[in-house]
This record gives C-alpha cells, sequence and structure tokens, in this order.
C-alpha cells in the first residue's frame, strides 16, 4: 500500500450501512479545487469522497456525521501531519494564544453494536410509552435540511429551525410500543406534543451513544498559568499549515 494511503477503523463501526473501515490517501492539488470552490460543510464529504480508496465508491450517505468529522482529521493526519497551530482564547483571565494541537492525542471510541437496539430504547417518563430510537445518517440528516430548505425558499414554512428539529426528532422514533405510526401526520402530533420530560429523555438517551473522535485537550495558559480544555477544530491552520 502507499505510504500516503492509511486504513481507518470507523467510529460507527458499520452501524448505518456503511463500512467498518475505510482507505484514504493523502489529498493533492484534486482537493484544493474542492477546498476553493465549495462554499458549504459539503466541502468536508466531498473531500472524504474524493480521497476514499477503499470502499471504491464510498456511499457518504450511510456515514455518521461523527464519522465525517474524524475522516476529516484523518485527512489532515496524513496529508500534512498530526500537528497545527490553532488560536484560543483562556476562559480564566481571557488572554488570547497560539496553542499546538496535536491529532495524535486525541482518542477515538468506537461505537460497541452489541445490544444497540436495546441501548436505543427508552421508556418516557411521562406518557409511559417505550420508543425505539435509531441514529441518523448524515444522507438521512442531508435529505431533511435540502427538504426544509426548498420548502422554506418557496415560503411553505415560516420556522425552518422549528420545522427541521421537529422532522429529525420524527426519524429518530422507529415505533411506539412496539408498533409503527400509522401515518407520518400521525407521528408528528405525537412528537409535537411531547411533554418536556419525555422529550429530554429521548435526547438523553441518544447523547448516552458515544461514539467519535474526542478533540478535546488540555494546554496550559501561557499568562494565568491555568490548564484549559481545548478543542481542536478546523481552523486556517488545518487545510493550510504555515509550518
Amino acid at each position: 500500500m502507499d505510504s500516503f494511503e492509511k486504513t481507518f477503523r470507523l467510529p460507527s463501526n458499520g452501524l448505518l450501512g456503511g463500512p467498518k473501515e475505510v482507505t484514504l490517501r493523502a489529498m493533492t492539488t484534486k482537493e484544493e479545487k474542492i477546498i476553493l470552490t465549495t462554499r458549504d460543510m459539503t466541502v468536508f464529504e466531498r473531500l472524504i469522497k474524493s480521497c476514499c480508496v477503499e470502499p471504491k465508491e464510498l456511499d457518504i450517505g450511510l456515514l455518521h456525521e461523527n464519522d465525517i468529522m474524524f475522516l476529516v482529521f484523518a485527512l489532515r493526519s496524513i496529508t500534512f501531519g498530526d500537528s497545527y497551530e490553532q488560536t484560543i482564547t483562556c476562559p480564566e483571565c481571557g488572554f488570547k494564544q497560539d496553542v499546538t494541537i496535536n491529532i495524535s492525542e486525541m482518542e477515538t471510541n468506537i461505537l460497541d453494536t452489541d445490544g444497540i437496539d436495546e441501548k436505543l430504547t427508552c421508556t418516557l417518563p411521562v406518557n409511559k410509552d417505550t420508543l425505539q430510537l435509531k441514529l441518523l445518517s448524515t444522507g438521512e440528516i442531508n435529505k431533511i435540511d435540502k427538504l426544509v430548505k426548498t420548502r422554506a425558499a418557496k415560503g411553505k414554512v415560516q420556522d425552518p429551525d422549528s420545522y427541521n428539529f421537529i422532522l429529525k426528532l420524527m426519524e429518530t422514533i422507529v415505533n411506539k410500543n412496539g408498533e409503527d405510526f400509522e401515518s407520518q401526520d400521525e407521528k408528528r402530533h405525537y412528537v409535537e406534543n411531547l411533554n418536556m420530560r419525555d422529550l429530554v429523555e429521548i435526547q438523553n438517551t441518544l447523547s448516552n451513544i458515544e461514539f467519535g473522535l474526542d478533540n478535546t485537550l488540555i494546554r496550559t495558559c501561557n499568562k494565568c498559568h491555568e490548564d484549559i480544555e481545548v478543542a481542536g477544530v478546523v481552523c486556517p491552520e488545518f487545510f493550510r499549515p504555515t509550518k
């Protein structure tokens, strides 16, 4: 295998129908064109697809958003190396400084898919229904985002953010008490009238499924000398290193 190729285990572990592993090559001038011509967050998906060696026809839609960010950092690592500079502001004293982010220090949590249906089942505290939930793939999220954007542009949606939230919540719920909803209208009425405690229970169940790249690191403020938690992000130095 080429020294500029590397195989990575995906955090979602193939749960959403995608591969468990992906082999990427380092970025080239071809990917520079993608960065220059893409003006939204789909730039990450396009870069990954362009650099994917195996599988040859990677379906980005079958990956989780945590897979996407993991692979973005992986691309940075195999192309430019693990270290880059990032400007931070100390939350204790407000001092701004540059710190070195090292991707090799970040831990990756691989999803344990054993018993995942049970982990994604919750009994609501108020209405006592038992819901089977699922994690949404990138494809499902993109489809909803596109639908909301289209309807909002046509003036059919007054509050796009709320509408987007409701549609994604509906998609997250697979069934209620082991039975499918009779219609989408019934499911929408159900989610729009959930007690807040029940809604929080759903959100907590989903958030308890932890996997992906942990991009938090500890650095020391050069002024107050306090240890601070820093989240490594895609900043100017990420794809445009000056050192």
